[in-house]
């Protein structure tokens, strides 16, 4: 009776061990891991079929508004509550056949002012809504700002000024227009041409009410010229327009840009330039003082952590340092080769940062450097930074995924907590939608221990298992056939079996010694992880499997030559397997 009970009771455990592993091969986490302590894990909303950044915009309750386009083209919504709860998602009761490039702004009143480009043949318009808080429209339609005769290039951009008036500016066939609108939904001011042949606009409001702009320009078919002005609102006119960098570029090359931003006494114009051949890219940027831009100085964008930047996007608002997102590839343990990570880096110019880089986080094997506000970090009795006066720039990793992390867009909420959203390979032409944040509601939801937190490290690990046991059989062949062979030739010419005489016992020590190099010279592949892994595992496995052979040896019955080589081989290659899979 006790030994059926034994049974039953073991193979109900392998069931639900098998049922649990077929969940985890089928079910994808809703979670994406983080590489830092500062921040929640990623959750992801839903998906897209465009690889462009998602709207994130906070409210003054703490909680954040996300849209993107969904995979049925239409425009989605999701409400995120202040512990990271899902408190509102449905798809907004707009009529669209190909939403881009959605931008969004919240009134003083509540309501939505949503802003995107629909591309529609032959041509691409830029369309405006007034939503309620909940994405119910307000007005009996959306508002065509474009001329529907030219095509509304991408990113088109949506500011809110200090007098609620708001801001739409894109570029067309003829160059950058600008038109204004008041919180009511009305047109202010009809589409005026501000730049002619004009491209990429990027947009930030200063406390003043100012509008900084900048901008490309093609001239010529290898050069591209960045520029930045400042707009006034009430006249119209760009004033203190500057050439801030003029961009050669090869064939199969491209800018991607420009970003701007500012803090209290500079102003930032970054760009990024990508190599589509050699599949790289570098960041620069140009810092001014406000107001003189003919100051500027270039630099190039450094990275520490990792390399080719891309995607960069700028914090709205004015705060010192500068903090900027982007996606830059990162070694990992998994990934020797680098996968692209989403990054947060802040960068500061002859000024008292009120954000400060401190740290490490000890999450994740390598480390990372962690943000924070002046306030937590005298909390922690982390001591203060000395800022070195030509500046400084610092980035913090905040992703730790499998996959390539893209398009980051960061916002901060009244509280000074951040919130970030990015994109993710969802599948053949989709991506998925996610959100992480700094908020300690949403860490505290985010982060919480789940079932699947237990299944997919079992099922990682029987994965990873598997695959080493399918390199072990042709491995142990490789290290033991030299060794096999030389026992075996002793064994025909001598005729000796046992190890009684001092020639067959040194005869097996060389060719256990021969085995032991053969696994140091072809050891198992350790897939990128630690280094000296190389060593130790072969090492490890020899001590262990001699040991185990001199103590079978001891016995005068069993002191036999191809058993003890045996022995001695499949312990090595048991021991082998166990320390590069625990390792």
């Amino acid at each position: 009776m006790k030994r059926a009970a034994w049974r039953v009771a073991l193979a109900l455990v392998l069931c639900i061990l098998i049922g649990l592993l077929a969940w985890g091969y089928s079910y994808n986490s809703p979670m994406v891991p983080r590489a830092s302590r500062e921040w929640s894990r990623g959750r992801v909303l839903g998906r897209t079929s465009v690889s462009r950044p998602i709207v994130v915009q906070p409210l003054p309750d703490a909680t954040v508004l996300l849209v993107w386009p969904n995979l049925e083209s239409r425009l989605e919504l999701a409400h995120i509550g202040s512990d990271g709860t899902i408190l509102l998602a449905r798809t907004l009761p707009l009529d669209t056949t190909e939403p881009r490039d959605p931008q969004l702004q919240i009134g003083a009143d509540g309501r939505l002012h949503l802003l995107w480009r629909e591309v529609t043949e032959p041509h691409a318009t830029i369309h405006y809504a007034l939503l309620e808080a909940d994405g119910t429209l307000l007005n009996n339609e959306p508002l065509v700002l474009s001329d529907p005769t030219r095509w509304a290039e991408d990113e088109p951009r949506l500011a809110l000024a200090p007098d609620g008036r708001l801001h739409a500016m894109w570029a067309d066939e003829e160059g950058l227009q600008w038109a204004v609108l008041d919180l009511g939904g009305n047109l202010v001011s009809p589409p005026t041409l501000l730049v002619p042949n004009g491209r990429s606009p990027a947009v930030q409001v200063d406390d003043g009410g100012q509008l900084h702009v900048a901008w490309q320009e093609w001239s010529g078919r290898n050069t591209r010229r960045l520029y930045y002005a400042i707009l006034d609102p009430a006249s119209g006119e760009l004033n203190d327009t500057e050439e801030i960098a003029q961009v050669f570029r090869r064939t199969g090359q491209r800018v991607e840009g420009p970003a701007l931003g500012l803090d209290e006494e500079t102003g930032y114009v970054l760009w990024t330039m990508v190599d589509m051949r050699e599949v790289s890219s570098r960041g620069e940027y140009a810092f001014f003082p406000l107001g003189l831009p003919r100051q500027k100085r270039l630099k190039n964008l450094h990275l520490a952590e990792g390399w080719d930047p891309s995607g960069i996007t700028v914090l709205e608002g004015q705060v010192t340092p500068l903090l900027l997102a982007l996606s830059e590839t990162v070694e990992s343990r998994w990934t020797p080769s680098g996968v692209a990570q989403i990054s947060v880096m802040a960068l500061a110019q002859d000024q008292t940062p009120e954000y400060e880089i401190w740290g490490c986080s000890p999450v994740m094997p390598w480390g990372r450097r962690a943000l924070g506000a002046p306030a937590e970090r005298q909390s922690l009795n982390f001591p203060p930074r000395q800022t070195r006066a030509d500046g400084w720039e610092a980035e913090h990793i905040i992703t730790a995924s499998t996959l390539p992390s893209v398009r980051p867009t960061l916002a901060m909420d009244g509280n000074g907590y951040f919130h970030l959203a990015w994109l993710e390979p969802g599948g053949f032409g989709q991506y998925r939608v996610v959100y992480a944040s700094t908020a300690p509601g949403v860490q505290q939801t985010y982060n919480a221990f789940t079932l699947w937190d237990v299944v997919n490290p079992l099922f990682t690990s029987v994965f990873r298992l598997s695959l080493v046991v399918l390199v072990l059989g042709p491995m142990l062949v490789l290290w033991m056939m030299l060794p096999l062979g030389g026992l075996l030739i002793y064994h025909l010419v001598t005729g000796e079996e046992w190890m009684d005489t001092r020639c067959t016992q040194l005869v097996l020590v060389a060719a256990l010694a021969l085995e032991t190099a053969l696994t140091f010279f072809f050891p198992l592949p350790s897939g990128g992880g630690w280094p000296p892994l190389r060593w130790v595992a072969p090492a490890a496995a020899t001590l262990i499997a001699g040991l185990a052979t001199w103590r079978y040896l001891r016995h005068p019955e069993d002191r036999s030559l191809f058993p003890a080589f045996f022995l001695f081989t499949a312990i090595q290659g048991l021991m082998q397997l166990a320390v590069h899979f625990l390792v």
